[in-house]
């Protein structure tokens, strides 16, 4: 092969892993059925750029255009848009207040893409979305399970994966409730608020490690 081979096959490699710089690293995102939701998009882009993706959510169903639509069908339908554009995907149930159904996740993300690279912690609820004095102790409860405990569940598990292959990224979803408050959403703002008092939390204990922590 002469210089100009050479040269012209390095600038391709060049160029392809531009076009896809998440090659060959593997990413879970949670919360991704809901058809117009961020969880989804942020799927579609992780594959884009190359990541094998695991999409997950509960079980249930969402009203799409007047119709009950079975969360399980909206990830499959995810699933297919992302083979259909060169990806890869796999399509799991999370709830992610269960310990049992995160252990299951990243088992079967690891068992089928030998690795996992990136977690993002998009799931999340308004719950206790109402007037303060209103507010049930529940609601409060059910809010932090959702919120803040299944990121820290799901990074815990994800973790000990990462700092295998020398390091990784976790991503938490935030909101304009993590910076400021009004009316109305107490329980959720606390949590989002929360939610970047854990990521600070995981930035600094495993950084060292190369596992870079941000909330978007």
């Amino acid at each position: 092969m002469n210089d100009v081979a050479v040269l012209s096959s390095r600038t391709f490699a060049h160029e392809a892993n531009s076009m896809q710089p998440l090659n060959n690293k593997v990413a879970v995102v949670t919360g991704t059925s809901a058809p117009h939701g961020i969880g989804r998009a942020i799927a579609l882009r992780l594959a884009k750029d190359g990541a094998s993706v695991v999409v997950t959510d509960i079980d249930g169903s969402l009203d799409v255009q007047g119709n009950e639509t079975s969360r399980t069908d909206l990830l499959d339908m995810l699933v297919s848009e992302i083979g259909a554009s060169g990806g890869k995907a796999i399509a799991l149930k999370l709830d992610v207040t269960s310990p049992d159904d995160i252990k299951r996740a990243i088992s079967k993300t690891v068992s089928t893409f030998g690795r996992l690279d990136i977690l993002v912690n998009n799931a999340g609820s308004l719950a206790g979305s109402d007037s303060f004095m209103t507010t049930t102790p529940d609601q409060w409860k059910l809010s932090f399970d959702i919120n803040i405990l299944g990121p820290m569940m799901l990074s815990q598990a994800a973790i000990p994966h990462m700092r295998k292959h020398g390091g990784g990224r976790i991503i938490n979803i935030g909101s304009t409730g993590s910076l400021g408050a009004e009316p109305g959403f107490g329980a959720y703002t606390a949590m989002k608020h929360g939610l970047v008092g854990l990521t600070k939390t995981l930035a600094a204990e495993f950084g060292p490690d190369g596992i870079l922590c941000n909330t978007v």
